[in-house]
């Protein structure tokens, strides 16, 4: 038997949760790009996470027309609660999940898993996709993260690109090896809107080898009201719960500390320009009249000064050139103590889109 004999024999079964919530608009579209994959042996679980709207009816009629389709309603737990009763149905040998406004690329379950089957991978990621601007329906290639390095070494691979790049913390269209997750029990943490960074976090920490293809497989939906797309006021408290994940992943991992832990204070300096970042421009009330106070007092905050102080080095990852010169210019304000010269510079940036 040769090589293209052995590819085309291997079709193990690939399971595809899609969450759903409040996205009746684009769920047909996400389904059936799923659906029409150039790869077959699928099974699709949608989980109704106690959606509103009529998006309910929109998945059952997908159930009577395609036996590979799952329906299951729940009452509302969020993204991952909902991800979570996926990962417990699934009978795959992998796991793919894919957000109810997006879409995958028609060959794109084709090519993760030829990838996987080729290097033995644990999990395949994309270093692209296609955005798409739903206003205007534009569409450009952007990167997940971008390495001169080919990584097959999932720890590296952490510290490089999740951590220190702060980028590839979407679960959304990467493909993971099912047994994994089953057998070290990985689940999303529920409660929190960085949930996929976790769940990476704690996969990689347990696979042996993994695979990067430099191809797009996913079309992510920009939407302006969007989770990923608002401003969170619970940012101060979802950054240090980063934060201690990371460190925890470093201790059990067994990664050399040193150097993990100025990435591990990289990360944190970069969530904390994107916190006060958000301040400055948000309109919300509660940050109204007290912006510059609070930001002085979180920015003398433990962790968040001793990050700025310790890293040496600061090279957060963004597809856009002024996006990347601008954090450069906050990250050299703020471990200066340059406050008032920083809140000029984020109120400046909330002017403009980059």
């Amino acid at each position: 038997m040769n090589k293209n004999d052995k590819r085309e024999s291997y079709q193990p079964l690939v399971s595809v949760v899609i969450p759903v919530y409040k996205t009746e608009a684009y769920l047909s579209e996400s389904i059936d790009s799923v659906i029409n994959q150039t790869y077959s042996n699928i099974e699709i679980f949608i989980i109704d996470d106690g959606s509103p709207d009529n998006a309910y009816q929109i998945a059952v009629n997908y159930t009577l027309s395609d036996k590979r389709v799952h329906l299951i309603r729940q009452k509302n737990m969020g993204l991952s609660g909902a991800r979570n009763t996926g990962i417990n149905l699934c009978k795959g040998e992998f796991i793919l999940f894919l957000d109810s406004d997006d879409r995958l690329v028609n060959n794109a379950i084709e090519i993760l898993l030829r990838e996987a089957h080729l290097n033995n991978a644990d999990a395949v990621f994309a270093d692209r996709f296609i955005k798409v601007f739903e206003e205007k329906g534009d569409k450009k290639i952007d990167f997940h993260f971008v390495s001169n390095q080919k990584y097959s070494d999932p720890l590296f691979f952490a510290l490089d690109i999740l951590i220190e790049q702060g980028r590839a913390w979407s679960a959304c269209g990467v493909l993971y090896k099912a047994s994994i997750i089953i057998a070290k029990e990985i689940r999303f943490p529920v409660g929190y809107t960085v949930e996929d960074i976790i769940f990476n976090l704690d996969f990689l920490r347990h696979a042996k080898i993994i695979s990067v293809v430099n191809r797009e497989t996913l079309y992510y939906l920009q939407r302006n009201g969007s989770i990923s797309n608002s401003f969170n006021e619970k940012l101060h408290e979802i950054n240090l719960f980063i934060d201690k994940k990371v460190d925890q992943f470093i201790e059990l991992s067994g990664c050399k500390k040193e150097t993990s832990l100025l990435k591990k204070d990289a990360l944190l300096c970069r969530n904390f320009i994107v916190l006060f970042s958000g301040i400055v421009a948000t309109n919300k009330i509660e940050f109204k009249g007290n912006r510059y106070t609070f930001l002085k007092e979180t920015s003398s905050k433990s962790r968040y000064s001793e990050a700025f102080q310790s890293t040496k080095k600061f090279n957060p990852f963004f597809n856009s050139r002024l996006v990347m010169i601008y954090f450069q210019m906050m990250y050299y304000l703020i471990r200066h103590k340059m406050l008032i010269p920083a809140y000029g510079l984020a109120w400046v940036a909330s002017k403009f889109t980059v």
